[in-house]
């Protein structure tokens, strides 16, 4: 317990030596939002959180659910207004059916329709706002996290490593930031728009074009996902290799070159290699943590609203009318498709710099 204690100081004391502003500020920024949610990190830094994550485990989920739980009552109101359209809409189809003259009464699904539209369009305005608000946040924690995160790198013996992995991490967000909010994003978009319009007209059918715009976004990100990181966990296991290779080569002479000196110096670098790696590992531990949170919460928001908007269609599959409960399922269709997306951009990143991480600690096991 007390070598744990004399590591943990020990790390503690090199990380704070450095300036991590630039993206620790992004937790006091969490805080500020999400705070009452965070067990154990109130005026607490990111480094205490993290090394002391795995003894409060239960409270980070119980977090999770209490928001959860409190995005389930601040949108209740929307699968309550929905179910209200979709029992009105049955109502008057039970209304026309009553009457020979339908003239009137076929303007009424019209308007109710009106409603559900309007009602699915302020969800998926505040969808994209949440997105790229969520998307503009991650860019602007990763442009702080990995100039220094490249440099506990080198630092910790990886010259190589970070001289590879940088350039496609950086090219990583920039590329895929664009896709999501020129591509991907507008793909989604299109295809709820579709999809709308193919509830609206019997005569012409856009279904199978929303299905195209998702299957289209699907595959962009996908293929972007399997690409980017397969590039770089080849470059940098490359890099890392040739790091290990070189650091084993000038320990080995300095061992035999200098004498009487030679292992004292060869033993200090290792120990000074071996706590800056310590130290990377923290700093890429606690990136990755912050980048799930910055996502997690607006993700979480999405989903209730998606899954309301499920909901309420299932409810009232076997009373309203079938375009109205069609329109509000392929709105829940394509808003689990944004979710998604915007998670699977933040598991990317993330997945990128724990493979990094990981990939860095070669030169260490080789020398």
């Amino acid at each position: 317990m007390n070598q744990h204690q004399e590591v943990e100081t020990l790390i503690k004391t090199q990380l704070e030596k450095q300036d991590h502003s630039a993206w620790t500020s992004y937790w006091t920024e969490l805080n500020n939002s999400y705070g009452e949610y965070l067990p154990a990190s109130h005026d607490n830094s990111i480094w205490d959180v993290i090394f002391s994550f795995d003894e409060g485990i239960w409270g980070w989920v119980q977090g999770l659910i209490s928001y959860t739980m409190v995005q389930v009552h601040d949108h209740l109101h929307l699968i309550f207004w929905l179910i209200l359209l979709l029992l009105l809409s049955s109502f008057i189809q039970v209304i026309e059916q009553s009457f020979s003259d339908h003239k009137v009464a076929a303007v009424s699904p019209l308007i109710l329709m009106g409603l559900v539209l309007i009602t699915i369009t302020s969800s998926v305005q505040l969808f994209l706002e949440v997105i790229f608000d969520s998307l503009h946040s991650t860019a602007s924690f990763l442009n702080g996290l990995l100039p220094l995160y490249i440099a506990s790198i080198t630092l910790s013996g990886g010259p190589a490593t970070s001289a590879a992995s940088f350039p496609i991490m950086l090219a990583m967000v920039y590329v895929i930031t664009y896709l999501m909010k020129s591509v991907i994003v507008p793909l989604f978009i299109f295809s709820i728009f579709f999809d709308q319009l193919n509830c609206l007209s019997d005569r012409y059918s856009m279904g199978k074009v929303a299905a195209l715009c998702r299957q289209t976004g699907l595959w962009i990100l996908g293929v972007t996902a399997v690409v980017s990181v397969s590039i770089l966990s080849i470059q940098t296991s490359a890099a890392a290799a040739a790091d290990g290779v070189a650091a084993k080569s000038v320990k080995t002479l300095a061992g035999t070159m200098l004498p009487f000196v030679g292992k004292v110096v060869s033993d200090t670098a290792d120990l000074v290699m071996t706590s800056s790696m310590l130290a990377k590992n923290m700093i890429g531990a606690a990136g990755g943590f912050i980048l799930i949170f910055i996502v997690l919460f607006p993700a979480i928001k999405m989903l209730i609203i998606a899954i309301m908007y499920r909901l309420a269609a299932v409810i009232m599959e076997p009373v309203a009318g079938s375009r109205l409960t069609e329109a509000v399922d392929a709105a829940s269709k394509g808003m689990f498709h944004l979710a998604a997306a915007l998670l699977l951009t933040s598991c990317i990143f993330f997945i990128s710099i724990i493979v990094v991480m990981f990939i860095s600690n070669i030169p260490i096991m080789i020398r």
